[in-house]
């Protein structure tokens, strides 16, 4: 699972000598391949149940919207190879104590194959967008260890220190949003923070936000990496952009990009247009840049509802895998549900962003394996401080 997770990073290296992606799409496939014989090729109902679904969805879309079957099969191919390998890979059973392990060893590596990207030209392959989500599950996984007793040291704050500065610097502005996310998924649903740590927390922060604004320090902090060390790259300039001049002059046309798909919405507000509409109306080089409005474009209103309710469903799942699952499998669908939703909020496209699947799956498979007759609920261990995390 870790290697499927981390494989968009630490392939890059590879990918960059071959000039193409085609090695990251191999390496999926032999994951799978391999996985699915140490499970004997068994899939679990839900898996099928899911994937007869969703294959379904996307043939009536090519049925009923035949002149752009091409369009819509060109989505599908894309969803096969990104969204069902990761929630087949998902939902295979896993030890919770090596899950955890295992993602902290490959987010080490994850960091040494791709920590060079802004200082050498052999990471061709990258651009600031590939390399801030690359990065962003290594920062994750380098706090926890930042945080755990039984890891912590110099190195893993050296870790997650420099991985953040070069995440923030070089990678996406969108790697922030999944970072806010994070803190307050672990805030809200943890069960050995009390009351009070929470409120002397929520009292801190907000004294720090203020005294950031009154003192303008977040521009001062930002000028100084601009100007004064001379890191022009392009996320800092956005970020300057976005304090001084607002959201819409640094949205990256985002603004505009939403205007439309608002407008292509009002069309046909109850069922929408229907797979690859984006694409569709906008060009092929476009996609929705936000879940919500990709949902109502493509399914209107009918299919917020619908995944509406099965987000609420996860959420409640995912609340009760604190209490039922293992910490180190706790803090893995954490991690991948703040990038996931961190990412799709801002940009990209649900079909095609593997990690909202694996978390979705991960979820699913938890539900189902704790309401099984005559289960067992898996081992847990706390691999945490009581301070810090549940």
């Amino acid at each position: 699972m870790a290697m499927y997770v981390f494989q968009f990073g630490f392939l890059q290296p590879i990918a960059s000598l071959v000039n193409s992606q085609i090695p990251v799409a191999v390496f999926t496939l032999i994951l799978i391949l391999v996985a699915l014989f140490h499970n004997e090729f068994k899939f679990k109902r839900y898996v099928v149940i899911v994937s007869i679904f969703l294959n379904t969805f996307f043939l009536a879309n090519a049925i009923v919207l035949s002149p752009h079957a091409r369009n819509i099969l060109a989505v599908y191919v894309e969803f096969l190879a990104k969204g069902l390998s990761a929630f087949v890979i998902a939902s295979l059973p896993v030890d919770d104590e090596e899950l955890y392990s295992s993602f902290l060893i490959i987010a080490v590596v994850n960091f040494f194959a791709i920590g060079l990207y802004p200082f050498v030209s052999f990471l061709s392959s990258m651009n600031y967008m590939r390399f801030g989500y690359a990065m962003l599950p290594s920062v994750i996984m380098f706090a926890y260890a930042l945080f755990d007793s039984k890891f912590r040291s110099v190195f893993w704050l050296a870790a997650f220190l420099l991985s953040s500065l070069l995440m923030l610097i070089y990678g996406s502005r969108g790697t922030i949003v999944a970072l806010l996310i994070y803190p307050v998924l672990i805030f809200v649903s943890s069960k050995t923070i009390s009351a009070k740590k929470k409120l002397l927390f929520l009292v801190i922060v907000t004294t720090l936000t203020l005294t950031i604004i009154e003192f303008d320090l977040l521009t001062k902090g930002l000028d100084y990496l601009y100007f004064d060390m001379g890191i022009k790259t392009y996320s800092l300039a956005k970020l300057r952009m976005m304090i001084a001049s607002g959201l819409a002059e640094s949205s990256s046309g985002r603004d505009t990009l939403y205007k439309a798909l608002v407008e292509i919405i009002k069309k046909s507000p109850a069922i929408g247009h229907g797979v690859g509409a984006t694409q569709r109306y906008l060009g092929e080089g476009y996609t929705a840049h936000n879940i919500f409005l990709q949902i109502l474009v493509e399914t209107g209103i009918v299919g917020l509802i619908c995944w509406s309710l099965m987000w609420f469903f996860c959420l409640i799942e995912y609340f009760r895998i604190g209490k039922t699952r293992g910490t180190g499998f706790y803090r893995i669908v954490t991690m991948l549900g703040a990038i996931s939703f961190g990412r799709l909020l801002v940009s990209s496209d649900m079909w095609l962003r593997p990690e909202y699947w694996f978390f979705t799956s991960m979820l699913i498979s938890s539900y189902v394996g704790r309401n099984r007759i005559g289960s067992q609920a898996p081992r847990r261990r706390d691999l945490s401080s009581p301070h810090f995390y549940p």
